[in-house]
């Protein structure tokens, strides 16, 4: 299976699956919603007469637009695998709710019932019959909207049969009579198999049940349900009168249309009693004669037939049919004829039986197919006499993609010949997208990588004018490319804009505008100013600088100027202060007058070793202090 179908269609998960198509859900990656795909099982894929109805069925429903039907967004019958883009509906289908609540209240089952015959009169408007309608096609929101999904297998009514060359029809619990005889079907069949929905939601289950569908078809035929109210008194008489009209045998005597069901089902919610013209009695208890073998025939789909073949004695009344005055000439030959087509049946069927129990049927043990390729367990399962179907693919870390990772019976278990084998096919290592981790911090991306099941790797820094230092510039892999598990991605984290060196000019001697100019010129930053007692002939002259002429500093990097004041009658002293340099930094000696007032006498950048010696005046009572790095290195007090 493709990650990404037409280059649209991110898949993300398998949801469901059928005898048709496996269902996934996937991302529309150019509207950024939520899709269901409906990807063509394999042997569909290459019937061009199915992928003809198909291309057909689906220009159709696509035409639909109603509340109450699933979307169909997009369809490829061409591509490699089929597939068909539908709404993605968040719910429950009736028949999971049937299963875990037992039974829906009436109230809640009219609802949907209305909404399934709105929406399925909007599709008979169009000529389309859905032919499928059962509980599990129909979905319920966590709003109460219901949705009605899977017309896959619809067709025009200009259509003359229920089957194509593949068979496909729903579950044989909801077949309408007419569909069980293979007859041509309309909207009343489409009715029928909504009575029995809403008949299953009253009461918990379907009104026919049997040990295969050719069992199931018959009582479609031939047996009336039992009224709701005989399972559950909580259901109003109203209600279960819709129910067994929409149950009719005759399609005649069914409602006339869905309009006409959704209009019986809204009066009933409302008042609890049905309108006049629906509320008609049904008496499906009365005996009637027995099923005209002659007339009603029972043409099931191939798919059932095969699987199906036995029919059992009780399954044909014989009732009236056996008397002898019960059938016209004509009819009585063709009656015969028809018995002895069903002896001969069920001749067959013991033949098979005992053909079985002479070959020891049940006693083929499933051979192990774990690890082998689908071709090479198709053989090993076809020496044996039984079948192979893909039911699943899953990703697999130890097993090869298109290997098989499991399988179902089991091997070494006892089984019939022709029994069906499921398998699980690996998809190989499962690829994962790399997430978008440019603009990230080092540890922001090692967070994201580790809930993607991937690692952090190299971790490199480079200069970038435009991005924030401590971001990430760049990655390898780059966002959105498939990984295996694990992979590590390298980064590289910015340092900012990459820093300007100058060299300082040396400004003593200079006024104190002509300095400023100079160093601006640079690029420099004249940050405070400080006078110091000097000769007369400095006096209004820079004298001294806080950073070193001649070193390599940053562009905007701060400084001070010392300027001369000449001689002062107050008291001075001169400080020598002298060191040999601990260590590679910037050397910053300040001042401290009595008053607390904080002077910088110096800064430049030194190398460990370097002998560090210069001469301050300073009022008496200051002090002298010299550091590195931040580091107090000296402190001297001017006497």
């Amino acid at each position: 299976m493709q990650d990404v179908l037409g280059g649209r269609y991110k898949i993300i998960r398998k949801i469901g699956g059928g005898g048709m198509a496996i269902v996934y859900l996937a991302e529309d990656i150019f509207l950024n919603r939520q899709v269901a795909v409906k990807v063509l099982r394999e042997e569909y894929v290459e019937d061009p007469e199915f992928i003809r109805h198909f291309r057909k069925e689906a220009k159709s429903i696509a035409a639909l637009n109603h509340p109450n039907i699933v979307n169909i967004y997009d369809f490829d019958a061409s591509a490699d695998p089929a597939y068909l883009v539908m709404e993605f509906v968040e719910g429950m289908s009736v028949k999971q709710i049937v299963e875990e609540e037992g039974s829906i209240p009436w109230e809640q089952a009219a609802d949907i019932g209305i909404q399934v015959a709105r929406g399925l009169a909007e599709a008979h408007r169009h000529h389309i019959v859905h032919k499928d309608v059962k509980s599990h096609n129909i979905l319920v929101e966590h709003t109460g909207m219901v949705k009605i999904t899977d017309f896959g297998i619809a067709q025009m009514l200009s259509s003359t049969t229920i089957t194509h060359n593949k068979g496909i029809l729903g579950s044989a619990h909801y077949f309408s009579p007419e569909q069980a005889r293979g007859e041509r079907v309309d909207e009343k069949s489409d009715i029928y198999s909504l009575g029995i929905v809403l008949y299953e939601m009253l009461c918990g289950q379907v009104p026919f049940t049997g040990d295969n569908p050719v069992t199931v078809a018959l009582k479609h035929i031939q047996e009336k349900p039992i009224p709701p109210q005989s399972i559950t008194q909580d259901v109003p008489e109203a209600m279960e009168a819709i129910v067994l009209k929409c149950l009719q045998k005759d399609k005649n005597l069914r409602f006339q249309d869905m309009t006409e069901v959704a209009e019986a089902l809204e009066a009933v919610r409302e008042t609890g009693v049905a309108a006049p013209a629906y509320h008609q009695p049904v008496d499906f208890l009365a005996p009637e004669p027995a099923v005209d073998p002659l007339n009603d025939t029972l043409a099931l789909p191939r798919n059932l037939t095969q699987k199906h073949g036995e029919v059992e004695a009780n399954q044909v009344s014989e009732g009236k049919a056996s008397k002898k005055n019960r059938w016209p000439k004509g009819k009585k030959k063709r009656l015969t004829n028809f018995l002895i087509l069903v002896l001969v049946l069920l001749a067959a069927f013991g033949t098979l039986k005992i053909a079985q129990s002479f070959a020891g049927g049940g006693d083929i043990e499933v051979p192990s197919v774990v690890g082998f390729s689908y071709a090479d367990a198709e053989e090993i399962m076809d020496q044996e006499g039984l079948r192979i179907r893909e039911i699943d693919s899953e990703y697999s870390d130890e097993v090869e993609k298109g290997a098989i990772i499991s399988q179902d019976p089991i091997a070494g278990k006892k089984v019939k010949k022709g029994r069906l084998v499921g398998v699980v096919i690996s998809r190989g290592p499962e690829k994962l997208t790399v997430p978008k981790l440019t603009g990230k911090t080092e540890d922001e991306a090692r967070a994201l990588l580790e809930d993607a099941d991937l690692e952090l790797g190299e971790v490199k820094s480079a200069y970038d004018s435009s991005i924030e230092a401590g971001q990430i510039i760049s990655q390898s892999p780059s966002p959105g490319k498939k990984v295996d598990k694990n992979t590590a991605v390298r980064i590289t984290v910015s340092l900012g804009k990459k820093p300007e060196y100058v060299t300082v000019p040396d400004v003593r001697g200079m006024k104190l505008s002509d300095a400023k100019a100079a160093l601006s010129e640079k690029g420099l930053v004249v940050a405070a100013t400080n006078e110091e007692e000097s000769s007369n002939d400095s006096k209004g002259r820079i004298i001294g600088q806080s950073l070193e002429p001649g070193s390599q500093v940053e562009k905007q990097t701060s400084l001070t100027l010392t300027i001369g004041t000449g001689k002062h009658s107050s008291s001075t002293t001169g400080v020598n202060v002298t060191f040999d340099v601990p260590e590679n930094g910037v050397v910053v000696v300040t001042q401290t007058d009595a008053n607390g007032g904080e002077t910088m006498l110096y800064r430049g950048v030194h190398q460990e070793g370097e002998h560090f010696s210069k001469m301050y005046n300073a009022p008496s009572g200051s002090t002298i202090t010299a550091s590195i790095n931040g580091k107090n290195i000296s402190q001297t007090v001017a006497e």
